[in-house]
């Protein structure tokens, strides 16, 4: 639920968001950044730059329905002994048109207990984004522990 989001920004059409320098912990989300509902309404320009993001229930970064998103240097660590029934994300970034660029990044997930799904870094279109298109993903450092479940260090559709 995003009613326990540390940061929450839901604006339709927002513009040149800048999130740098923060520190989230836990939370069900670290960073909540949602643009729009669809291509016509979504964002522009979000920069996500130098946060620490620790043990954020599901997400630790979310951006949804951005044009130019520059997400560089974060580090992400989420962990939890505990039975995770719910999928979980690094980086989640969906829905965003380019140019894109996720570099830099540190992910660390250690779910020794996972039973479902969980992504270190996940970027995905939908009908209504087109397709993944003038994306810079590099030198992102991912580190996913799981001993069962689908877990991926790296997933693009």
């Amino acid at each position: 639920s995003t009613a326990l989001a540390n940061v929450f920004i839901d604006a339709t059409g927002a513009q040149n968001i800048i999130l740098t320098n923060n520190t989230s912990n836990n939370g069900s989300y670290g960073l909540y950044v949602k643009g729009g509902t669809t291509k016509a309404n979504s964002g522009t320009t979000v920069n996500v730059s130098n946060n620490t993001i620790n043990n954020a229930q599901a997400w630790g970064l979310f951006v949804n329905f951005f044009r130019n998103i520059n997400i560089r240097n974060n580090t992400v660590n989420m962990a939890n002994t505990t039975s995770v029934a719910n999928t979980v994300y690094g980086i989640d970034v969906s829905s965003t048109y380019g140019p894109n660029s996720i570099m830099g990044n540190i992910l660390n997930l250690d779910y020794p207990a996972i039973t479902t799904s969980g992504f270190g870094l996940r970027v995905i279109t939908s009908d209504t984004s087109g397709p993944l298109e003038n994306a810079r993903l590099m030198n992102n450092i991912i580190r996913v522990t799981a001993p069962s479940g689908n877990i991926f260090g790296l997933a693009l559709s």
